[in-house]
């Protein structure tokens, strides 16, 4: 019996990789539930034949549908219990013993998530988080701790224990020393000539343009240096990384070590009872009763698809806007891809329906749909249709689907990983709307990133002239160096691959150049190559001695982008200057 079930899904595989072109690569930590899925997408794909045998006709979103109506997803759901929240304790209590605080905090908070709420086994964890918060001299988390477990059925020969450590944490902070409270204050970004009068996000000497043939774009109106912000914008929706531990607001995106759990469901913690709410009013009321199917057995691109469900969420308003959303998008579709809606500030306002248009506006309209988008969207719908109450109607079905296949076209160009300070770990994925104005172009004329508040950022690279648009590329190129030897020398070959456009382009075999720079600039990039103060002035020598646009030019600009967000890895930073010729040995 078994032989002949991985038969079964062997061949499942193989059709699931014909079918959708792409591999059927099962989930580690999920190895039975991804072998479920694969059973089950056998009978998917049979009953999709019956419905349509015919094999010069395409499949359609209803094709989908009605296979769904005919064979409806489980609803795979991970409830809170008493039994798996004390297996996290156990975990927890045992590296406190071991003296691993950090490790002991996101175990009890792995038990808070799974816990049942207002029970004597949450209070219990909440009392151990605080005593390792204590240790841990974050005396201020601790005591919000304390304060959660006194609100709780919390037995009372061990209440006098936790209310003696608040005191003891109030008075380690109140004794705390003045210096140590002091941070590092970044200072605070400005525009280059202040806001703009129409969009406070881009600098006012930077005018909103719209043409026949590209819609809208910006065009300067002044000289711009290189370094000069021209776009600081807030995000427009930002979801969490689900596989990261639990250490900071799956709404905020704030860094924490005293989170709350969702009282509903395992997967999501707030730093706030504030944040909490805020998030279940918006779009986590529909999203917890169906998001632990997704991350348990869905084998496509988890990322992208809690995303899809966010915007559907956010801009639907969990539903009750589904009628308005659906007229815009027939007035989208029944223009032409030259054309574009009049500019109005509305169009970028964060959380507003007509920003989720803009970005909807960009795509094509008339582009032809994957079988990936068309499974996911009635996926996704026939989900919200049996188990929450997102639909107002059966009749809703099928826009909640073509929705979301609208919704399928933003994911790939308008997403930027917001990472941990300090780290190359993604926390979330956020999308802005202000890109809706900014051009893409492989090599360009800015430098884009994100900053410590989870804020957009574009500086000019280059020196721009009045009438210079502004370019930018969605997403950062990627380059790849092979070094060759040879009687004339050492050579450099590189690979650039742009996952906006889907192009990779070679260039050309060439000897490797030599970058004469002052020796103090040197002795400072050896030691850190990611400062900015000096690829600054790294960019403008190399600037100055050849083409704007060469590949030494857009590798510092990769350095630069890391070296904002402080993604450091100092032997690559080194290798890439090696490349580049900066360095003649590698340091």
């Amino acid at each position: 019996m078994e032989k002949a079930t991985r038969a079964r899904q062997e061949v499942s595989a193989k059709i699931f990789k014909e079918f959708f072109n792409i591999p059927f690569l099962p989930k580690s930590s999920h190895i039975d539930d991804s072998m479920h899925f694969l059973d089950y997408w056998y009978d998917f794909y049979s009953t999709l034949k019956e419905i349509r045998p015919a094999k010069n006709q395409d499949y359609t979103i209803t094709d989908f549908l009605a296979v769904f109506e005919i064979l409806p997803p489980e609803l795979d759901e991970l409830k809170k219990c008493e039994f798996l929240a004390d297996t996290f304790r156990d975990e927890a209590n045992y590296d406190f013993a071991f003296g691993r605080y950090r490790d002991a905090v996101i175990s009890y908070t792995r038990s808070l998530m799974t816990a049942p709420p207002n029970t004597a086994c949450i209070a219990m964890t909440y009392a151990n988080r605080s005593a390792a918060l204590y240790r841990l001299k974050a005396y201020a988390e601790c005591i919000s701790d304390i304060e959660r477990v006194l609100d709780l059925p919390y037995p009372d020969d061990l209440r006098q224990k936790i209310i003696t450590r608040k005191e003891e944490a109030e008075k380690n902070m109140n004794n705390s020393c003045a210096e140590d409270k002091v941070e590092a204050i970044e200072d605070e970004l400005q525009l280059a000539y202040g806001p703009n009068a129409k969009l406070p996000e881009i600098s006012k000497e930077i005018d909103i343009v719209q043409t026949c043939q590209e819609g809208l774009k910006l065009v300067a109106k002044t000289d711009f240096d290189p370094g000069d912000v021209l776009i600081i914008a807030k995000r427009q929706l930002a979801v969490a990384e689900y596989d990261q531990d639990p250490t900071y607001c799956h709404d905020c995106l704030k860094q924490s070590l005293c989170l709350i759990p969702c009282d509903y469901c395992c997967e999501d913690v707030y730093c706030s009872t504030e944040c909490r709410i805020r998030a279940y009013e918006k779009y986590h009321r529909i999203e917890c009763k169906i998001q632990s199917t997704l991350a348990a057995s869905f084998p496509m691109d988890l990322r992208a698809l809690l995303y899809q469900l966010r915007c559907l969420n956010i801009f639907t308003k969990q539903g009750a806007n589904l009628k308005a959303i659906l007229d815009d998008l027939k007035e989208i579709d029944d223009i032409s891809d030259s054309e574009k809606l009049e500019f109005t500030d509305k169009q970028f306002t964060p959380n507003s329906r007509q920003a989720f248009l803009n970005m909807l506006k960009r795509q094509n309209s008339k582009a032809k749909h994957n079988y990936i988008s068309l499974f996911e969207a009635a996926y996704i719908a026939t989900l919200l249709k049996n188990h929450t109450n997102f639909l107002q109607k059966n009749s809703d079905l099928p826009v909640v689907a073509e929705i979301m296949t609208k919704i399928n076209k933003i994911w790939p160009w308008n997403h930027f990983g917001i990472m941990y300070h300090g780290e190359k770990r993604i926390k979330a994925r956020a999308a802005f709307p202000i890109l809706g104005l900014v051009q893409h172009a492989c090599v360009n004329n800015t430098i884009t990133y994100l900053d410590k508040k989870g804020r957009i950022v574009i500086r000019a690279s280059l020196f721009i002239r009045p009438g210079d648009e502004i370019l930018h590329d969605y997403q950062q190129l990627h380059y790849t160096f092979q070094e060759m030897s040879s009687k004339s020398g050492r050579l450099v070959q590189c690979r650039r691959h742009c996952s906006k456009c889907d192009k990779s382009f070679s260039y050309p075999i060439e000897r490797q150049p030599n970058i004469k720079i002052d020796k103090r600039l040197l002795v400072i990039l050896e030691k850190n190559p990611f400062n900015i103060e000096a690829l600054w002035k790294l960019l403008n020598i190399v600037r100055r001695s050849q083409q704007p646009f060469t590949l030494q030019t857009q590798v510092v600009k990769i350095l630069l982008t890391e070296g904002y967000e402080q993604r450091f890895d100092i032997a690559i930073g080194h290798m890439n200057l090696y490349m580049l010729g900066v360095f003649e040995n590698l340091p």
